[in-house]
């Protein structure tokens, strides 16, 4: 699992924190700063066609876990910043103070738990079917974000069944809700009903390996919106559900 660095303190931006969202403005761009970061060239790509990274826009979504608790959780886009040697943008999960990041470089979206940690690969287009990635360069990485995952998906450690808290930072230790097997792939294009009542037409939908070979984790993206939904953990019995469900709500800004 990949833990919150204490350098956190050092960022300059001021927020305002709102119930169930925190806000930072936007006067200034703020610089993280600590070791070094894997190098790859800055540039901008059309996979923010699928994943909008336009500052103050959110997603909301309504996340089941298996043994019945409900929660709902928000996501939002922060600011552009500096992150050491490269350009990143904020991303909040609720009232979490630290953001994760995410840097699109050219057909391939990352995202970041923090400036130093080690880059994930969250898109690649294009998203046709068959077409896969890797998250990690290694599958010793990919396996370590495991721990504790229903609690890390949900975005709420002391909420549902968790609580490894990061009490030192109050925050979360993971603000994106992936984990598991090392390789994603491009199932097909389909269309989707939520139970929350919205209906997309045209939804890319990609999988990897669960925590155990016998389960398997699903992510749903739409363009202009993003994830619209996600289902962590599911069996042959179990999908559509799976140890965890959760469905778009709202989104925009």
């Amino acid at each position: 699992m990949l833990f919150k660095k204490t350098f956190f303190a050092l960022m300059t931006a001021i927020c305002l924190v709102t119930i169930g969202w925190l806000g930072c403005s936007d006067d200034t761009i703020t610089t993280y700063h600590s070791g070094d970061t894997p190098s790859v060239t800055d540039n901008s790509g059309s996979v923010t066609y699928y994943f909008p990274l336009t500052q103050g826009f959110a997603t909301t979504y309504q996340v089941t876990s298996s043994n019945g608790i409900t929660e709902v959780v928000s996501y939002r886009v922060g600011k552009e910043v500096s992150v050491l040697d490269f350009e990143a943008v904020e991303w909040f999960c609720g009232h979490n103070a630290d953001p994760g990041f995410f840097r699109p470089v050219g057909d391939a979206l990352y995202y970041y738990d923090s400036p130093t940690a080690t880059p994930e690969k969250i898109l690649e287009m294009p998203l046709d079917p068959g077409n896969s990635w890797t998250r990690y360069s290694t599958i010793e990485t990919a396996l370590s974000d495991n721990d504790f995952y229903i609690d890390i998906n949900v975005g709420f450690y002391d909420q549902l069944g968790g609580d490894d808290i990061d009490s030192d930072e109050g925050g979360l230790l993971k603000v994106y809700p992936s984990e598991g097997g090392v390789s994603m792939t491009v199932a097909q294009t389909e269309s989707l009903q939520l139970s929350t009542g919205n209906f997309f037409s045209h939804a890319v939908k990609v999988y990897n390996e669960g925590v155990t070979a016998d389960k398997t984790n699903y992510y749903w993206f739409v363009a202009n919106v993003g994830l619209v939904k996600y289902v962590i953990g599911a069996t042959d019995q179990s999908y559509p559900n799976g140890d965890l469900v959760a469905e778009l709500i709202n989104y925009g800004y």
